[in-house]
């Protein structure tokens, strides 16, 4: 079985590194390898490690440090042999890895998505019936084309572009556009 995580999987030393015990990757190696170790021990500790290793993609002290953290931290020890950890990645290493970056990957095609707005009910913001009134302009409503008309049936002075809901004749407290509106809708 292979390496699963998709930064390891492909990579032929690395593959050769989980199966091999010559191919252990060692202080002062260089090469893509090295550059998606380091990669993988970022994704894992977060740790930060110098940035002319990380350019150049070569196996240095600060990433042999780094290897020596993540091993202790996990007691990655080869007790048949060991007594404590060291700072080359070996099958152990590079099997630790590859399963801890794996569980930190987001599953292929799956974009993370911010949360929704909170619902509103339409309506409530003057700003938004505002823009509908200013949408809607040209439209035909009710058999006429009402351009620069609210086709609201109700006053809403609290958009601006309405009169205000003083009394006209009759009582009635629409202005002349909504009346307008009213009448050809059949209300009074």
């Amino acid at each position: 079985m292979g390496l699963l995580s998709r930064l390891f999987r492909g990579d032929q030393k690395l593959e050769a590194c989980l199966l091999h015990d010559a191919s252990h990757v060692t202080p002062n190696a260089v090469g893509e390898h090295v550059g998606k170790i380091q990669a993988a021990l970022f994704i894992a500790d977060g740790v930060a490690i110098d940035s002319n290793e990380l350019s150049a993609r070569r196996y240095g002290p600060a990433t042999a440090n780094a290897v020596l953290a993540y091993k202790q931290k996990r007691k990655i020890i080869n007790f048949s042999y060991q007594t404590q950890a060291d700072d080359i990645v070996g099958k152990m290493t590079i099997a630790a890895l590859d399963k801890e970056v794996k569980s930190k990957e987001r599953p292929p095609g799956r974009i993370a998505l911010p949360p929704a707005p909170p619902f509103r009910q339409r309506g409530v913001d003057r700003h938004e019936h505002a823009s509908r009134c200013r949408r809607r302009r040209g439209t035909a409503l009710g058999g006429r084309i009402l351009s620069g008309r609210c086709p609201r049936p109700e006053p809403d002075a609290s958009c601006g572009r309405h009169a205000s809901p003083a009394a006209s004749s009759g009582g009635d407290r629409r202005s002349g556009r909504h009346r307008l509106f009213a009448r050809s809708r059949g209300a009074n």
